[in-house]
């Protein structure tokens, strides 16, 4: 009866995911494009200034256009003295992959790569690698001194 009851539960979440995948497919980039999401992240490590170890954080995710993709902290200027950021994201059917990069203060630079699964614009699930660097004068770059991987979930505004 256990065995029988775990592969209904089984076959059902893959014929849900694959009509997530059948429907994300039949949506263009566009309908992404001006979806913020409300984040709820807790990274594994302290990440510079901008997260704490075990904490858990509320940011947000703006989708601009086609291509663009900003983390809320950066783009309002009222955490960070930003002098360059850039953001992109690709969709290829349910799966979401986002690129961040911002460098504050010409001196810290933090990295965000992130891998979701985005259901319908409805949910967003998924993992961001975060990286910290600081520019060094002896080498005249920057070196990564903090990392952490933090796991998300994410609601339309």
């Amino acid at each position: 009866m256990k065995k029988k009851l775990y592969v209904a539960i089984v076959l059902g979440g893959f014929f849900c995911l694959g009509l997530g995948g059948v429907h994300s497919y039949a949506l263009s980039v566009d309908e992404l494009a001006g979806v913020e999401f409300t984040v709820f992240m807790s990274c594994d490590n302290e990440v510079g200034e901008y997260c704490e170890s075990n904490d858990v954080g509320v940011e947000g995710f703006i989708f601009e256009d086609e291509s663009t993709f900003w983390v809320e902290t950066f783009k309002d200027d009222s955490h960070f003295d930003l002098d360059f950021a850039s953001g992109t994201y690709e969709e290829n059917g349910i799966m979401l992959a986002a690129d961040f990069e911002a460098i504050d203060e010409l001196v810290k630079k933090y990295v965000f790569d992130i891998v979701s699964l985005n259901f319908f614009n409805a949910l967003l699930l998924g993992q961001s690698e975060i990286a910290y660097y600081r520019y060094r004068i002896p080498e005249f770059d920057y070196i990564k001194e903090d990392e952490a991987k933090c796991y998300f979930i994410g609601f339309p505004k």
